[in-house]
C-alpha cells in the first residue's frame, strides 16, 4: 500500500513538472512574439548610422544600449526606430540593446561591433603673438557661451520626420579633412577627433544649400565655429554648417532641400575658405558620407515595413 502511494506521488510530481515546463515555455514564446525585429544591422560600424527597426505589440517603455537609455521613435502604429551609435575612440567589441514594454516584458539582444581605425594627423601651429586687446579678456566667456548653447541645442529632439528622400551635398568640392580623423596640435596628444568633414575647393561667397528639409534652430555668429547654421530634420537628425561668410536664414525658418542657407567663408577658427559639414544623431556625430551613400527614408519606409511583416 505504501509503495503504491509513493508511486502515485511521484507520478503526480512528474505531471506537475511537465505542466510547469510546458506553460512556462508557452508563456515565454507568447511574450517573445511581442518583439519582432524588421531590421537589425549585420555589423555595427563605429561612426556610422546603425539602424534598428522593430515591431512591438504593446507600447514600448524604454530602449537601452549597453545599459543606458537611448531615444526611440514611433514610425507607425506599432513600428519603432532606434539607433546604435558609437563614436571614434570608443574601445568596445560587443554591445547590447534592451527593449522594455509597458507590460514589463524585456527583450535583450547582443551584437558585435566592427572596429575601425581612423587616421591621425599632427598639426603644427605657429606661436600666436596677440596684441593687447580687450577681446582677449572675453574670449573664454565667448567660447563658454558658444559651447553651452551648442550642447543645449544638440540635446533637443525633434521627433517628427521632416526630411524627404535622400540627403544631398550642401556644396560641390572635395574633402580636405575626413570624418573621425584624430588630431594633435604641436606636441600635444591625440585627444580629439574631427566630428564632420571639411569641403574645400570653393572661393568665399560660394552658395551653401540645405541638405534636406528641416527647421533652422541656430543661425548665429560664434567665436570658434564662425557663422553657423544648424538644421533639425526630425527623428533625432541634425546637420551643421560652420565658417560661413554670410547667413541667409534665421531660427524658426522652415527650409527645403536645396534651398540656400548661406555662403562659404573662413570665419571662426579657420585658415582658408571651406565648409565644415556635420551630422548629429541623438546628439552624437555620424559620418556625413553615410547619409549621402544611403537613402535613409527608403530604409524606414512603410513599404519596407509591409514587406517584412
Amino acid at each position: 500500500m505504501k509503495m503504491r502511494r509513493k508511486s502515485n506521488r511521484d507520478v503526480l510530481l512528474f505531471l506537475k513538472l511537465i505542466v510547469y515546463v510546458t506553460t512556462s515555455y508557452f508563456a515565454i514564446n507568447v511574450e517573445a512574439e511581442n518583439i519582432n525585429f524588421l531590421f537589425f544591422p549585420k555589423k555595427i560600424n563605429i561612426g556610422e548610422l546603425n539602424v534598428v527597426l522593430f515591431r512591438a505589440s504593446k507600447d514600448v517603455l524604454n530602449v537601452k544600449m549597453d545599459g543606458k537609455k537611448i531615444p526611440f521613435y514611433k514610425l507607425d502604429k506599432n513600428c519603432f526606430l532606434a539607433y546604435l551609435l558609437y563614436t571614434p575612440g570608443q574601445v568596445i567589441k560587443k554591445g547590447d540593446i534592451e527593449i522594455e514594454l509597458k507590460s514589463n516584458f524585456k527583450y535583450k539582444r547582443s551584437f558585435i561591433i566592427n572596429r575601425k581605425k581612423f587616421p591621425h594627423e599632427r598639426i603644427w601651429l605657429k606661436a600666436l603673438t596677440r596684441k593687447k586687446s580687450a577681446i582677449n579678456d572675453i574670449i573664454p566667456f565667448l567660447l563658454k557661451y558658444e559651447n553651452r548653447k551648442m550642447r543645449t541645442v544638440l540635446k533637443q529632439f525633434f521627433y517628427d520626420k521632416l526630411f524627404s528622400s535622400d540627403f544631398i551635398w550642401p556644396v560641390k568640392g572635395y574633402i580636405t579633412s575626413p570624418f573621425g580623423i584624430f588630431r594633435a596640435y604641436n606636441r600635444g596628444g591625440f585627444n580629439s577627433f574631427h566630428t564632420g568633414i571639411d569641403i574645400g575647393g570653393n572661393p568665399k561667397g560660394t552658395s551653401v544649400y540645405a541638405s534636406n528639409n528641416g527647421i533652422v534652430i541656430i543661425a548665429e555668429d560664434f567665436y570658434a565655429r564662425g557663422k553657423t547654421v544648424v538644421i533639425a530634420h526630425g527623428l533625432g537628425i541634425k546637420t551643421l554648417y560652420y565658417h560661413l561668410s554670410k547667413i541667409d536664414v534665421k531660427p524658426g525658418d522652415i527650409i527645403r532641400k536645396g534651398e540656400k542657407l548661406g555662403e562659404i567663408g573662413s570665419t571662426g577658427y579657420s585658415t582658408a575658405p571651406h565648409l565644415h559639414w556635420e551630422f548629429r544623431v541623438n546628439g552624437l556625430p555620424v559620418d556625413p558620407l553615410w547619409f549621402v551613400k544611403h537613402n535613409f527614408e527608403e530604409m524606414i519606409s512603410e513599404k519596407n515595413f509591409s514587406n517584412r511583416r
